[in-house]
């Protein structure tokens, strides 16, 4: 019995001392302060002086002596592209098309092809019929759901949301 409970006794003193060591090895005394990560974006820019004559480093001028002096800044012919910059607008949710019970029952099929104007939070501002089906009812249903079931991302240059178009064809095949 004395033997039984003496192992327990190591046993247990152990466990102690081996968590104490673990907790020891895994939490420094010292934690350094985090740092926040910075990050260098490059936007090439070209600058285009017109004066013939340009303003020295020691002469002071006013703002209008340098908007006379410096006669445009010009964005590059190829922007660099931010990370998350999208050039059109995505489908983020898409939802199943319906056929409707009359098309079915006329035994009507076709093509449906539509521009979605977007706004620059993604809602959708406009839809235009590029192509009909030639029935209304498969055109409408079309035009019903992409409306009020789809989402989208808009169109982002430069990480700024912008207003975009996105063209979506669907074809009604019985």
């Amino acid at each position: 019995m004395t033997f039984r409970l003496s192992r327990h006794y190591v046993s247990l003193g152990l466990s102690v001392f081996l968590h104490v060591i673990f907790f020891a090895i895994s939490f420094p005394q010292s934690i350094p302060p985090a740092q926040p990560e910075s990050q260098l974006v490059s936007i090439p820019v070209n600058v285009v002086i017109t004066s013939e004559n340009p303003i020295a480093d020691n002469q002071v001028t006013s703002t209008s002596a340098l908007k006379h002096n410096i006669a445009s800044i010009e964005s590059p012919e190829s922007i660099v592209p931010m990370p998350g910059d999208r050039e059109s607008p995505q489908i983020t949710h898409r939802s199943r098309i319906p056929y409707p019970k009359s098309a079915i029952n006329h035994d009507w099929e076709g093509n449906v092809t539509i521009a979605v104007h977007l706004t620059s939070s993604g809602q959708v501002k406009t839809i235009k019929i590029i192509r009909s089906s030639g029935h209304s009812v498969l055109d409408e249903i079309f035009v019903k759901t992409v409306r009020d079931q789809f989402k989208f991302k808009p169109r982002r240059i430069q990480g700024q949301n912008q207003e975009g178009v996105v063209k979506l064809s669907h074809k009604f095949i019985l």
